[in-house]
């Protein structure tokens, strides 16, 4: 983390009066795109189809040079009039299983538009089922990565309402369809599935099927 992001100041777990024990918190600034991104329609373009990008050191995001697609302006590039902002986060990490958590503090980001964010307010960058982060093979800072190209994408809905890429949905109806019971559950929990809220996604559609609840 400290080479990666050496903007982000680290404040350890503390204890509390009844010996609770508090998370890691790294807290820093981002310009997920910034005015070094010189190829910034080829970036953009990769964004929306998910294509591979750089994410340089500090957070900004970069074109992938070795890319070879053929890419193309899309309409929704001219509604992006502010592509450079900054973000203050806070990421808190308990080092253990269940995954990292990042929260923007500045700017302050309304309900109405928290698109992809967490009941908690924390962002949810990718679904954890795909194996994008595990706490066994991954690092804070590769969390960190996803967040950076999730602040990016967020940044062209907020001006464009076009959400580049993929997107998934939060109903237990899509989990079943879309989660198999060995990879990691939806929750971030870092637990299998079938270990954690695969049953009461089961008993939630069943519920919805049935008209009534199943218990």
């Amino acid at each position: 983390m400290r080479r990666n992001y050496p903007d982000f100041a680290f404040f350890p777990p503390s204890i509390g009066p009844l010996g609770e024990t508090s998370v890691g918190i790294w807290r820093g600034t981002i310009c997920p795109v910034g005015p070094e991104a010189l190829s910034l329609v080829e970036l953009l373009d990769d964004l929306d189809h998910d294509s591979p990008v750089v994410v340089a050191l500090g957070g900004g995001l970069l074109h992938f040079d070795a890319c070879s697609r053929q890419h193309c302006v899309h309409d929704w590039m001219d509604r992006l009039v502010k592509p450079f902002p900054t973000f203050d986060l806070e990421v808190h990490y308990a080092g253990g299983r269940e995954h990292p958590r990042c929260f923007i503090r500045k700017p302050t980001i309304p309900l109405t538009k928290r698109l992809h964010f967490w009941a908690d307010g924390s962002v949810c960058p990718f679904l954890a089922s795909g194996g994008a982060w595990s706490w066994d093979r991954h690092t804070v800072s590769e969390f960190v990565d996803h967040i950076v190209i999730w602040l990016a994408k967020w940044t062209i809905w907020d001006q464009t309402q076009h959400w580049p890429g993929r997107q998934h949905t939060g109903s237990p109806t899509y989990h079943l369809a879309n989660i198999r019971p060995s990879e990691q559950c939806w929750c971030r929990s870092g637990r299998k599935y079938h270990k954690c809220h695969m049953q009461a996604d089961r008993r939630v559609v069943a519920a919805s099927v049935l008209g009534r609840p199943i218990t």
